[in-house]
């Protein structure tokens, strides 16, 4: 089901009740904050999160931020966030990864002497390229992608594709 039509059921709901079962956090969650792993009902609903607030933690809550529908599962009786996905590049993506070596190998051997090396070239061209997220400066995230870091650095991280699952919660309406 959808990210819209979960977030309607929580407006209409205030009464559903959501267990923590899973994911990645859970041995975390459950050692450093077991109060969370107790069933929480729905205080607060906003179009990015939800505030859920547990009958026995005297008050305090957590906010539950909802991912984007890409990262996440809905049927009414699980609630699933996962994290990004790490995948292989594209066919364009090693093509223009293929383009930026040899632009940088014609920078630097028409440029032997430049100060800054051929950093700010290839930034100027990979911001001009189809595929700017491939860049090994870009750190930040581009259209929802980022180039893959240590082992992973050949790969790229995307929010369109599920990685880990890192939230799995039981829902009671």
């Amino acid at each position: 089901m959808t990210r819209a039509l979960f977030i309607r059921d929580c407006k209409e709901n205030k009464n559903m009740k959501f267990t923590l079962v899973g994911g990645d956090n859970y041995e975390w969650i459950k050692e450093k904050r077991p109060q969370n792993l107790n069933p929480r009902r729905i205080s607060k609903v906003q179009t990015n999160a939800i505030y859920l607030e547990g009958e026995e933690n005297n008050g305090q809550g957590s906010y539950l931020q909802i991912p984007k529908a890409s990262l996440m599962e809905y049927d009414r009786e699980h609630f699933c966030v996962y994290d990004f996905g790490i995948r292989e590049m594209t066919a364009e993506e090693k093509k223009n990864e293929k383009a930026a070596q040899k632009e940088r190998d014609k920078y630097n051997k028409e440029n032997p002497n430049s100060y800054s090396g051929d950093f700010w070239h290839m930034k100027e061209w990979y911001s001009k390229c189809s595929t700017p997220w491939i860049s090994p400066m870009a750190h930040n995230w581009i259209k929802g992608k980022k180039r893959g870091q240590g082992k992973d650095f050949n790969k790229i991280m995307d929010e369109g594709v599920k990685g880990n699952l890192i939230l799995k919660y039981k829902i009671e309406m």
